[in-house]
């Protein structure tokens, strides 16, 4: 009897453990962090919050806790959490408690049980006073940058409502790239994920013009 117990919880585990393996955690996280003077962002920092929904599977997603560190920041059924320079924030209590760690976890079935989160980004400013800076500058706010944390840049007055973004190895190889929208005279502020310490180049292209400038994380 003893026996068959015994094989009954191995059995009862190895079934809890693959149900679990299959809730799939979301992918792409994206944090973008823009100051914008007026606007309707606390602080006249304007954000966007992204990713994507995780690979379908046999478990029902229901939606997704958003965690700032250990704590539980709210729960929703969309795959964005943004605030935008014209249109009213619910999330005025964003960047309370500031530094700290983004996490997002999928939540699942009928008991609410969560994926793990496979990345985090860190918020750890806020853009200020940016309408006192050179606007005509493209500039690395912290330069050099520690791993880990985002790279602040300052944009120039342009004219072009799109541009092309990208962080550059030393040997010439794109490490990353982004399609930016509306960031005349903002401060864009982009992850280091996957950035080694070293010395990389940041290119912007618009209108035809590249411009340029050196960073250097430690």
């Amino acid at each position: 009897m003893k026996t068959k117990t015994i094989t009954l919880l191995t059995l009862f585990t190895i079934i809890s453990f693959s149900v679990f393996a299959q809730l799939n955690p979301v992918s792409n996280l994206y944090y973008n962090q823009t100051y914008h003077f007026p606007s309707y962002c606390p602080s006249y920092n304007c954000f966007e919050l992204s990713w994507n929904a995780p690979i379908a599977s046999n478990d029902t997603l229901k939606g997704y806790n958003v965690y700032k560190d250990q704590l539980l920041y709210l729960y929703t059924t969309q795959t964005q959490v943004s605030c935008y320079q014209t249109i009213p924030c619910p999330y005025t209590d964003f960047y309370f408690n500031y530094p700290f760690w983004i996490k997002i976890k999928a939540v699942y079935n009928h008991n609410n049980v969560e994926s793990i989160a496979n990345d985090s980004v860190h918020v750890y400013q806020l853009a200020l006073n940016i309408e006192e800076k050179n606007s005509n500058d493209f500039v690395v706010v912290n330069n050099p940058v520690k791993a880990g944390e985002n790279i602040g840049l300052l944009f120039p007055a342009i004219s072009s409502n799109k541009c092309i973004l990208k962080v550059v190895s030393q040997n010439g190889q794109t490490i990353k790239q982004y399609d930016l929208k509306n960031v005349s005279n903002s401060i864009v502020n982009i992850s280091t994920t996957q950035l080694s310490p070293g010395i990389y180049l940041i290119t912007l292209q618009l209108d035809g013009k590249t411009l340029s400038t050196k960073l250097i994380i430690q």
